[in-house]
C-alpha cells in the first residue's frame, strides 16, 4: 500500500473496506462519512472533544475477503481551536502502514492487533460500558442480530422479581437499549428506580446516555425524575445523564 495516504478515511477506502465511524468524545454518536472526513481534513473542529482529544471508534470490514468485522478505537490530539493536529494523524497513519507492511497475510485486515500497531499511542481501550454500547449500536446500525444475552436481559427487565439480576450481562442490557422498540423501552423505564437495583439502573441509564432518544422516551425518563425524592441524588444524576442526547434542548 502507498505511504502517501493523507487521511484515515482514504486509508480505509484504499484498503477496500466499508466502515462506520462513531464519535466517542462525549457520549456515543454515529458520524456520517462526510462529517468524519471534514473533521479529518480540518474543515470543522471535533464536535465533542474530551481532554483535548478527538475520540472515535471505527468498525470496518471487507466482504470480499471475510465476513468478520474489525474495530479501531482512536484518540487524536486537538489544537487550541479544537481541530485535529495534522502531524499526529500522519504519525498515526505511518504506524498503521508500517504495521500492515510487516503483518502476515492472514493478519492484514486485523490492523488493531498487529504487533506494531498495539504500540500505537493513538489507540485506546474503552471501558466496559463504552464497549458494550459500541458493540450494540454497531450491530443495530448494520442490521445484525442482537447478542445471545439480549432475550435474557429483556426477560429480567420485564419481570425483575423472577430472575437474579446478577445473572444479566452488561452486553445484554446494552443490547436492550439498542434493539428494543419504543413501547418496550417505555414500559421498562416507567418507574425504573422502583424496580431495579442501583447497579442495573446505572448500566441502563449509561446506555441511554449513549443513545439518541425519541421524545416518548424523554417524557418517560423526565416523569421518573419528577416523582423521585429530592434526597435520591444518585438516581437523579443518572436520570439527567440519560437525557444527554434528548432532542429538545430547552426541555433539558
Amino acid at each position: 500500500m502507498s505511504k502517501n495516504i493523507e487521511s484515515i478515511s482514504e486509508f480505509l477506502i484504499h484498503a477496500g473496506t466499508q466502515y462506520l465511524t462513531f464519535d466517542l468524545g462525549r457520549c456515543q454518536r454515529l458520524l456520517n462519512t462526510q462529517t468524519f472526513l471534514a473533521i479529518e481534513n480540518g474543515e470543522i473542529p471535533a464536535p465533542n472533544p474530551r481532554q483535548q482529544h478527538f475520540w472515535c471508534g471505527i468498525v470496518y470490514w471487507n466482504k470480499s475477503l471475510s465476513q468478520q468485522r474489525y474495530i479501531w478505537f482512536i484518540k487524536l490530539p486537538l489544537d487550541e481551536n479544537g481541530f485535529i493536529v495534522d502531524a499526529a494523524r500522519q504519525h498515526f497513519l505511518e504506524i498503521v502502514v508500517n504495521a500492515l507492511t510487516h503483518a502476515q497475510p492472514d493478519q492484514a485486515m486485523d490492523l488493531a492487533n498487529t504487533e506494531q500497531n498495539t504500540q500505537n499511542p493513538y489507540v485506546f481501550v474503552p471501558n466496559q460500558q463504552q464497549l458494550a454500547d459500541f458493540n450494540a449500536h454497531t450491530r443495530a446500525q448494520l442490521g445484525l442480530a442482537a447478542c445471545a444475552d439480549y432475550q435474557i436481559a429483556l426477560g429480567y427487565l420485564q419481570a425483575p422479581f423472577i430472575q437474579d439480576w446478577q445473572t444479566i450481562s452488561l452486553q445484554g442490557l446494552a443490547d436492550v437499549i439498542a434493539f428494543a422498540d419504543e413501547e418496550t423501552l417505555s414500559g421498562i423505564l416507567s418507574n425504573a428506580a422502583g424496580k431495579y437495583p442501583a447497579s442495573v439502573l446505572q448500566y441502563l441509564f449509561s446506555s441511554l446516555e449513549n443513545t439518541s432518544l425519541s421524545q416518548q422516551l424523554v417524557d418517560v425518563i423526565t416523569q421518573g425524575i419528577h416523582w423521585q425524592s429530592d434526597d435520591n441524588t444518585t438516581n437523579l444524576i443518572m436520570s439527567l445523564r440519560a437525557l444527554a442526547q434528548m432532542p429538545n434542548n430547552s426541555q433539558r
